[in-house]
């Protein structure tokens, strides 16, 4: 039965990279959308692609202002 687990252990390794992959995406197009964040766009930027295990939730987290309209509409 090795062929099944080493399919299982497949299936889990692209979803969890597919899931990564569309929460990298996800937080850059954030940051490039909006027009104010708390600190630097470049450092944010910096820090979800370096750490990009952990960039993304620490920038969704602490990067974000949520106040007011900071979405640039186009």
């Amino acid at each position: 039965m090795p062929e099944i687990e080493s399919v299982a252990g497949l299936v889990m390794v692209v979803s969890l990279t597919t899931l990564w992959f569309i929460l990298l995406v996800t937080a850059l197009y954030d940051l490039i959308r909006r027009r104010a964040v708390s600190g630097s766009k470049v450092l944010w930027g910096a820090v979800i692609v370096v750490f990009s295990l952990v960039g993304p939730l620490v920038y969704f987290i602490f990067g974000r202002r949520t106040s007011g309209d900071t979405v640039v509409r186009g």
